[in-house]
């Protein structure tokens, strides 16, 4: 299948070349020939007939430009219209028709210079009625060829030369052409012009006239009917344009092919060797059909296309396409743009180098892309560099074994691919199929649809021998959708490493699987296609990276993220991070493909990927972020590997997710599994919630095939770690011949985990965390729950406090003019310290606020309450400090030596044993003694 269509990317059969020849032959009968000078020229144009060739002369020259003037012009089948005797120094020939037919040509369009030789003048076929090729028509000039039913040529001293006008301006410019414009309702352009079996030039024109090898086919000629020379240009720009089997080919120049839907004004470009145009005045485009068609620049350097019009459809059920082959010099570009362009039915732009000279580049611009069991591709087959894809678009559909693909097959750079399309992209339903019929074979691969950037080698060639680097890709959209075996990837099948995938989108959905035509499944020896988005070598070439951005992730039945190796190349790190969900679900239909997040080397052990057990590269890193995470129904995330002999070395990588909630339930799993060698680590920074449950499992497990190789580790921070009791969900960093792993886990609480010396039986149901060993030692389990410190706060001076100013003793200040002194007891009462602690019985509430008196009865009471009874002569007494205070029937605070503590408040201050002192035992609250 694979070989079928790289044949339709270069060759056309001669079947279908020879069918269309005879659906031709109609124009035989129709065209009643005609070249019909007019009148209209200050020398008009003169047409002798010489068999059947059509001479024409006269003409009216001015400066380099030469005009003729016709009132019909149509060649038949078998005919020549020969222009001949022209100056060589001419440098355009305009030729209209102004009479009420159409163009009908079916023979051969030449022009000579007065010595016989080509001229190398372009030639200019105005017909506003239309102008229709039929499937002998061929050119036989020197130079450009434009046909168009536009109106008039526009000069640039404000002239014109007009079909519709044609007595407007009698005496002729001598300036250049500067614009074609075009009427209300232009005529149609139809071209069927076809392979001509009887020549053998080349399609290449490399220096040593030699052919690379997919040209190199003794039953196909590859010259086309509508051909001009090396470097010119050809183009046809009209209403409605269809080519149904029409050839165009200028090998290193220029193809141009437009459709006017109304007036407007095309401007001309001219270059060193051909023309160019600008749509910037043109408002309006009709439609452009290209089926069973050949547009070809190709050549030692390759030229560019370009194809404008409102819906353009291509599609080459019997061959052809639009191509740019380039040998040792840079190619061209292919420029697209249109309001909705269908590629489809074997269909493709191709892009390619074959040497030295680096690829063209595609540009499609349109609101709406469709390639359907069809190809848009650029590569190298040398060491020249491929040239890039950029699509721009509102939405990008690709279906049915439709691809976008950079290819390198070589030693040169693979080019990128960059889509940006502003609502949304679509990939569903891998081709089954070949030659339009049901794949029945069951190990034939479906051919998938996608976006890819893949590094690859010939059947003829060595992989080893292709050490160019592929392409990366850039997807921006808003939505993107993975269904039913839709692909993005960037894979090497040789030495070069794999480009990488960027992708950003508000919504991300990668969803199903597709068997092959038998239904044959991964796990009985079929082959399934996975609707991913992934980076895989399947060589020594490393894998690249994956970048993914979005709010919402959603990966379902079987499909995948990953970048992985099944060779001995190291697979790529995968990074996703969504601002709000991601959600993993089921396994595919008819398969036990797990829908997940991967990193592995050759697959990953206890599941039903385990692809190529005996890959040796390293699976890369994975880290994954979001608010949400919910995983289900054998669901997974994982690094890992599958080979069971890497008893030295491990191949499984390092996993982080961080996410504020994370939910695995039915039997999802987190791994950083190993057959042999050491496994994983895994990161787990769960800032609210991770909840297991139905047989959910978090695994850093080495040695699954009874080998080598110590248990990775796992640092779980969790606001709560929550397993339902009982459902057999575990976390485990266990090992056979190695050394168990760490298990650390700090978190608000642990509910429904036991850690356990080992892993409970099936059987039990019971959730453990375990890091055993069968054979060596046991790893550690460590598990801190929340720790409240009522010093949380506290700032400390950094300096000591300064020893002279601290108190001696319970004296009290006696000087007054040192200041009050003050008194401070707590007590017990509110909240407790910490959590921890227990309320005790006698926290009640007391009425503590101060009674409101007058100074003056505050005096009277003072006097009369607290005045000291005289001491007794020659008497000391000992002054006790006060250990509380009371309130009185007055309602005053009273300090007191010893204080009656109520049921209600108790303090929790330890007491001073102060030496008695000499002073009164009472004094008031606030009172310098």
């Amino acid at each position: 299948m694979v070989i079928k269509r790289f044949r339709l990317l270069h060759l056309r059969s001669l079947q279908s070349a020879t069918g269309v020849i005879l659906l031709g032959l109609g124009w035989m009968n129709q065209a009643q020939a005609q070249i019909t000078p007019d009148a209209t020229l200050p020398n008009a144009s003169q047409v002798t007939r010489d068999g059947n060739r059509h001479v024409i002369t006269g003409g009216t020259q001015s400066g380099r430009n030469l005009f003729h003037s016709f009132r019909n012009f149509s060649v038949p089948n078998q005919n020549t219209a020969s222009f001949r005797q022209i100056d060589p120094g001419i440098e355009n020939i305009f030729s209209r028709v102004t009479g009420a037919s159409a163009s009908r040509i079916n023979g051969t369009i030449e022009a000579h210079n007065r010595d016989g030789s080509l001229s190398r003048a372009s030639l200019f076929l105005i017909n506003p009625n239309g102008i229709l090729f039929g499937p002998d028509a061929s050119l036989n000039i020197g130079g450009s060829f434009i046909a168009t039913t536009a109106n008039s040529i526009q000069f640039d001293d404000g002239t014109q030369f007009s079909a519709v006008n044609p007595q407007a301006n009698p005496l002729l410019t001598v300036s250049v052409p500067v614009g074609i414009q075009f009427g209300r309702s232009p005529g149609r352009i139809v071209n069927r012009s076809e392979v001509d079996f009887n020549t053998n030039a080349p399609l290449l024109d490399s220096a040593d006239n030699s052919l690379p090898a997919p040209f190199n086919d003794s039953s196909i000629n590859p010259f086309e009917g509508l051909r001009v020379a090396s470097n010119q240009t050809i183009a046809l720009l009209g209403g409605n344009v269809q080519f149904p089997g029409g050839e165009l080919t200028a090998p290193g120049g220029h193809i141009e092919v437009s459709s006017m839907g109304g007036a407007g004004l095309v401007r001309l470009i001219q270059m060193d060797q051909g023309w160019r145009f600008n749509y910037s005045n043109q408002q309006q485009f009709g439609n452009i059909r290209l089926v069973n068609t050949d547009l070809d620049v190709s050549g030692d350097r390759a030229g560019s296309i370009q194809i404008l019009g409102d819906r353009i459809y291509i599609a080459n059920p019997d061959g052809g396409g639009v191509r740019a082959y380039t040998y040792s010099q840079n190619s061209g570009s292919i420029n697209i743009q249109g309001t909705h362009l269908i590629v489809e039915d074997d269909g493709f732009i191709s892009a390619e180098t074959y040497g030295s000279g680096q690829g063209g580049n595609i540009q499609i611009t349109t609101n709406q892309l469709t390639v359907e069991d069809a190809l848009i591709t650029t590569g190298t087959l040398s060491s020249g560099q491929g040239g890039n894809i950029q699509v721009t678009t509102n939405r990008l559909l690709i279906n049915d074994g439709g691809q976008i693909a950079a290819n390198t097959y070589a030693n040169g750079q693979g080019g990128d691919v960059v889509v940006r399309a502003s609502d949304s992209v679509e990939i569903r339903d891998a081709s089954r199929q070949q030659n339009g019929q049901p794949e029945l074979n069951s190990n034939k691969e479906p051919f998938p649809s996608g976006v890819i950037a893949r590094v690859a080698c010939l059947p003829e060639q060595g992989c080893s021998q292709v050490t160019g680097q592929g392409g990366n890709i850039l997807i921006e959209t808003d939505n993107l959708r993975l269904l039913d075996g839709g692909q993005i990837s960037a894979d090497t099948y040789a030495t070069g490493s794999a480009g990488s995938i960027t992708v950003r989108a508000s919504n991300i959905e990668i969803i199903g699987t597709v068997l092959n035509a038998n239904g044959s499944s991964v796990t009985n020896g079929g082959r399934t296609a996975p609707s991913s988005l992934s980076t895989i070598t399947q060589a020594s070439g490393n894998a690249g990276r994956i970048e993914v951005a979005t709010n919402r992730l959603s990966v379902r039945d079987g499909a995948t993220l990953q970048s992985s190796t099944l060779g001995a190349g190291n697979a790529g790190n995968l990074r996703v991070e969504a601002t709000e969900s991601i959600e993993l679900i089921g396994v595919g239909a008819g398969t036990e493909v797990p829908a997940g997040l991967f990193s592995f080397s050759g697959g990953i052990p206890e599941t039903a990927f385990e692809l190529n057990r005996n890959a040796t590269g390293r699976a890369g890193n994975l880290r994954v972020a979001a608010r949400s995470i919910i995983m289900r129904d054998s669901a997974v995330i994982a690094v890992g590997s599958a080979n069971p002999n890497l008893d030295r070395q491990g191949r499984a990588g390092n996993l982080l997710i961080t996410a504020d909630q994370l939910q695995a339930a039915d039997q999802a799993r987190l791994l950083a599994n190993t057959n042999s060698g050491r496994g994983g680590d895994l990161n787990l920074r769960i800032a609210d919630l991770l909840l297991l449950s139905q047989n959910s499992q978090i695994s850093t497990t080495a040695g699954s095939e009874r080998r080598g190789g110590n248990g990775g580790n796992i640092a779980l921070n969790s606001g709560f770690l929550i397993a339902a009791p009982n459902t057999n969900a575990d976390i485990t960093a266990n090992a056979f011949t190695g050394n168990g792993g760490e298990i650390r886990i700090n978190a608000a609480g642990v509910l429904g985990l036991t850690a356990t010396d080992t892993l409970t039986p099936d059987s039990n149901p019971q959730n453990d965390i375990t890091a055993s060993s069968a054979l060596g030692v046991n790893g550690e389990i460590r598990i801190n729950g929340l720790r409240t410190d009522p010093t949380r706060g506290l700032q400390l001076p950094e300096a000591p406090v300064n020893e002279p100013l601290l108190a001696q003793s319970c004296l009290p200040v006696t000087n007054a003019a040192s200041g009050r002194s003050s008194f401070v007891a707590s007590g017990r009462g509110g909240l407790p310290p910490s959590p921890y602690n227990f309320l005790s019985s006698d926290d009640l509430w007391q009425d503590w606020r101060l009674t409101a008196v007058e100074p003056e009865a505050a005096s009277d009471r003072s006097a009369a309450v607290f005045s000291p009874a005289p001491a007794p002569s020659g008497s000391t007494v000992d002054i006790v400090e006060a250990q509380g205070w009371i309130r009185n029937a007055a309602g005053q605070i009273e300090l007191v030596a010893q204080v009656s503590v109520p049921s209600s408040v108790s303090s929790t201050l330890s007491l001073l044993n102060c030496s008695p002192l000499s002073h009164a035992s009472q004094t008031r609250l606030g009172e310098t003694p």
